[in-house]
């Protein structure tokens, strides 16, 4: 599947991003899935379209010693496309650009063997969530 995926890098213009991101903050299918949801200003923000049409985001935002990957999702009927993996590498190849720790907490064993597979390791596991970390030292 095409897709063209569109960076918000702050301080960016909000207009555009609420046009595009304002109903998803409150879309009940989403927030079920990502009920800690939410956006501040320093968050970066990558959004896949198709067309004209989102299909799918994830965002980033850097700390004094670690830049930490979060909240992505992809609208249910554009999984299965790619559009995930695409969402991965930009962001984590965008990350790497800090030159920092890079952080994530996953959900599930599928999106954690994406992150595996790029180089992170997991540091710590509980019932429902999987730490990864990839240092600056292992960074492809």
């Amino acid at each position: 599947m095409e897709v063209d995926i569109k960076v918000f890098n702050p301080p960016y213009d909000k207009k555009e991003f609420y046009e595009h991101m304002g109903d998803v903050f409150s879309m009940n299918t989403v927030r079920k899935e990502l009920p800690y949801l939410s956006n501040d200003p320093h968050r970066l923000w990558f959004l896949a379209f198709s067309g004209n049409t989102l299909i799918g985001f994830c965002s980033l935002q850097e700390h004094k010693n670690v830049v930490k990957l979060l909240c992505d999702y992809v609208f249910p009927q554009y999984r299965g496309n790619g559009v995930y993996r695409q969402l991965v590498d930009v962001r984590t190849t965008y990350a790497e650009r800090y030159n920092k720790p890079i952080e994530i907490i996953c959900t599930g064993d599928i999106f954690s063997e994406m992150y595996l597979k790029r180089g992170f390791v997991e540091v710590k596991r509980t019932k429902n969530y999987r730490f990864l970390r990839r240092g600056v030292s292992n960074a492809t």
